[in-house]
């Protein structure tokens, strides 16, 4: 299953996907999250749930992107809201024969790195 962000064939649009995943925080790091929220600081124990939210909800748009028999998704967002992770983009297929020559596989690395200070705002 190809993540992109650019398409450089012609593809047909097999609509949206989406996968999200909620997280929960067991008493231990939610008193590490407010105790570094009260310094400004963002928590390594909160990252780390965002990041497993994450990769959970992206692993749950491809099982849906291959359901509808999808080459790949292209146009991904990721969005956080509360204590859930939700990832969405654009289902496709290859039109033409060079299917098979498509780019390597492009995933977003930076998607999340702010993601603590964002959950604190």
């Amino acid at each position: 299953m190809k993540l992109t962000t650019v398409t450089l064939y012609d593809v047909k649009d097999l609509g949206e996907v989406s996968g999200v995943c909620i997280y929960g925080m067991g008493l231990l790091t939610a008193i590490c999250w407010m105790i570094c929220q009260i310094f400004g600081k963002s928590s390594i124990f909160v990252g780390r749930k965002l990041e497993r939210a994450k990769e959970k909800a992206l692993e749950e748009m491809k099982l849906y992107a291959q359901e509808l028999g999808a080459d790949g998704v292209m146009h991904l967002r990721y969005q956080l809201s509360g204590r859930s992770v939700l990832v969405y983009g654009s289902a496709f297929q290859y039109l033409d024969s060079e299917a098979e020559e498509a780019p390597a596989e492009e995933t977003p690395e930076a998607v999340l790195e702010d993601a603590p200070a964002a959950a604190e705002a």
